[in-house]
């Protein structure tokens, strides 16, 4: 698994928080929130990624055929957000791609891990929240399209005494650029610019539409070192979305380089107003993992479709040859046929293409960063998680 900087997992961050679905009965609906106001829409986010890390957690929902069960994360995941087996969360104790749970349980790790980085969602999530913590007390954003020089303040105030030690300063200065509507994209009504020296350049969108709330991201650090995100959730209907795209396998210079990491959800999650599972569940879930690495050669591809009730279908497939941006060449590894003794009758998840290229990998062929985060005009549509490229 690929370690992050500071910056980089700053930008996942921000995406990736917004992974989350709000069922009918949520309190404080987004028509009440501002888009101006980051860190109160992060907050509203947190309850529903609780539910939906609840939901894949529940220990008779996520059975898998009498096997093991995946109770909670500290004891089924390392602190990457990597499945185990369940007996240590040491490296050593990691499941490897050929175990019949290896798809089910990456996604479970991922969803419901806090590691403090775009490894997980929950991790993910902590950081933005600190880092809004920090722009808000360096005095907030003024949305008018000036460029401000902004000394933020690295302590414990908003940070952990972990994430204070990684980023080494006690404090950064940093340019920051607020507009409304936000430059690069004018479906949303907020954007913010952030030029951070000797790391490059990051920003971030939001917008409120009675209650759905919108996100996005994109990163710049030269060298073809980028990444963009994107995510919207409704806390009226739960349904939510996430693209997550990392794109570095041709990037150079120094740090984090020859990989790319690509994410693509659909789900729906009702809450009731305590933060808790209501009778909808976790339901209608589609998703796409993709790794892909230069230096050796190879990657990896795990989809899984369905709901807690009537089981989630896992399908995972290899390869550790050239050409991960084409279909043909993989390997599919056996998994587990369903989530639950249900069967997932009628499901049969969600297959790879079985020719052509497969831009989904982020090797070639692919909508560039750049391209995706202007290009999404009208925010994420999809109802269900597939390989086509985005913008289309």
């Amino acid at each position: 698994m690929q370690k992050f900087g500071w910056t980089t997992a700053f930008t996942g961050a921000m995406a990736l928080a917004s992974l989350a679905g709000c069922g009918a009965e949520r309190t404080n609906p987004a028509a009440s929130k501002d888009a101006a106001d980051i860190a109160t829409i992060i907050g509203g986010v947190d309850a529903g990624v609780k539910g939906l890390g609840s939901g894949l957690g529940d220990a008779a929902a996520v059975q898998l055929k009498g096997l093991r069960t995946m109770d909670t994360a500290s004891t089924h995941c390392t602190q990457h957000a990597e499945p185990t087996d369940g007996t240590g969360t040491a490296d050593g104790n990691k499941l490897p791609q050929s175990d019949a749970e290896f798809a089910l349980r990456g996604f479970y790790c991922r969803l419901v891990k806090d590691t403090g980085s775009p490894d997980s969602i929950p991790g993910s999530y902590t950081l933005v929240k600190n880092i809004a913590c920090a722009l808000k007390n360096a005095g907030g954003l003024t949305f008018d399209g000036t460029k401000r020089s902004v000394t933020m303040t690295i302590d414990t105030a908003c940070f952990t005494a972990e994430q204070v030690a990684d980023m080494g300063a006690s404090s950064m200065v940093i340019d920051v650029t607020a507009a409304s509507p936000a430059a690069d994209n004018a479906h949303y009504s907020h954007g913010v610019k952030l030029e951070i020296p000797d790391f490059g350049t990051f920003q971030l969108m939001t917008k409120v539409t009675g209650s759905l709330l919108e996100f996005a991201t994109i990163e710049d650090q030269g060298n073809d070192k980028t990444g963009t995100f994107f995510a919207s959730f409704d806390e009226s209907t739960g349904e939510l979305r996430y693209e997550g795209r990392s794109d570095r396998f041709d990037c150079s210079g120094d740090g984090s380089c020859g990989w790319s990491r690509h994410d693509r959800f659909y789900a729906k999650v009702g809450l009731n107003a305590d933060g808790s599972l209501n009778a909808d569940g976790v339901r209608d879930v589609s998703g796409i993992h993709s790794e892909a690495y230069a230096n050796p050669v190879g990657g990896w591809v795990a989809t899984i479709k369905g709901d807690v009730t009537s089981g989630l279908k896992p399908l995972l497939w290899t390869k550790s040859t050239s050409g991960i941006d084409t279909a043909t060449g993989w390997t599919s590894t056996a998994q587990a046929a369903c989530s639950s003794t249900g069967g997932c009758s009628g499901n049969d998840g969600i297959a790879m293409p079985t020719s052509g290229s497969l831009p989904f990998t982020l090797v070639t062929g692919h909508s560039s960063s750049a391209a995706v985060f202007s290009g999404l005009t009208s925010g994420l549509t999809f109802t269900a998680a597939s390989f086509a490229d985005l913008p289309n």
